[in-house]
């Protein structure tokens, strides 16, 4: 299905469909190309060459972390992953997230306009946890907005948390010194690095090249609780074109993971649900060239 705006053309997968059929990713919004203008793509697929399997990412697509669910079940047993639907245990392992999974999906519904989507995943009530998940993804000039609201329709509190995977490149430029990340809201003095990132103050670039997946995690305590926006802003010296990405929620902690020409920068945003509550969140990425 496509997305259209004066200035975007936004792909998102069908749910259940390839590429948005993994055991990871949330198959409702699963956002696999971002255009603008006609001349700059920003999306990327999650490398083959990682130290573990490739989860099968794309450019956008959402995950919930929830790993006590598979902790609790027995052998055989179903557990919830939300956002896919019930997997069954295979053995006595961990949830692992690159591994794949017996699926029992969930019902998920869609529907779509020129420049809206909108997603409902409808709980399972087999299980004692459960959710309704209602997404919607819009694209109004070069802003492209995902807007998520749960609701717990089960019989226990369910505490987890949510993140956005960003596959994300700026005209598939090599990572580099000319790349430059803002995050304003990390107000860290010591420096910071993973491979070949470093920064510190909330401004991160690289020394070299990334040939294998670095990932730079930044807790609760290096992120500002008093900032009216939190956002971040990508740049490359040799583009005109940029990325933006606004949370209208304070992340609880963030990660930054890249390697090649990716640059993923992912925040998490905290849940905890009492049977019948609901909460919403929203994202914004703005894409732009030469400053517009």
């Amino acid at each position: 299905m496509v997305l259209n705006s004066d200035r975007l053309k936004v792909e998102i997968a069908e749910p259940g469909i390839f590429p948005a059929d993994t055991s990871r990713f949330d198959w409702c919004g699963f956002i696999t190309s971002i255009n603008l203008d006609g001349a700059h793509e920003f999306c990327a697929a999650e490398p083959t060459n990682l130290v573990h399997p490739s989860t099968g990412g794309i450019g956008l697509c959402n995950e919930y972390l929830c790993p006590d669910l598979c902790t609790e079940a027995e052998i055989g047993e179903q557990f919830v992953k939300f956002g896919i639907g019930l997997f069954t245990k295979p053995d006595k392992d961990e949830y692992c997230f690159f591994r794949k999974y017996e699926i029992q999906p969930f019902q998920m519904r869609w529907e779509t306009d020129e420049n809206v989507a909108v997603f409902c995943t409808e709980p399972d009530y087999s299980a004692k946890e459960s959710l309704r998940q209602i997404k919607r993804i819009f694209v109004d000039g070069n802003v492209l907005s995902m807007e998520t609201e749960i609701e717990n329709t089960g019989e226990r509190e369910i505490t987890m948390e949510e993140f956005c995977h960003n596959f994300l490149t700026i005209d598939n430029l090599k990572i580099g010194p000319g790349y430059q990340l803002d995050i304003p809201y990390v107000n860290c003095q010591q420096k910071l690095e993973a491979g070949t990132l470093y920064g510190s103050k909330g401004v991160f670039s690289f020394r070299g090249y990334n040939a294998k997946a670095a990932l730079l995690q930044i807790s609760r305590d290096c992120i500002s609780k008093e900032e009216e926006v939190y956002a971040w802003r990508l740049t490359h010296k040799n583009s005109e074109a940029a990325i933006k990405c606004i949370d209208e929620f304070c992340p609880v902690h963030l990660d930054i993971w890249s390697i090649d020409h990716i640059i993923s920068v992912e925040t998490f945003y905290q849940i905890h649900l009492k049977p019948g509550d609901k909460c919403k969140w929203k994202r914004r990425w703005i894409f732009e060239t030469g400053g517009k």
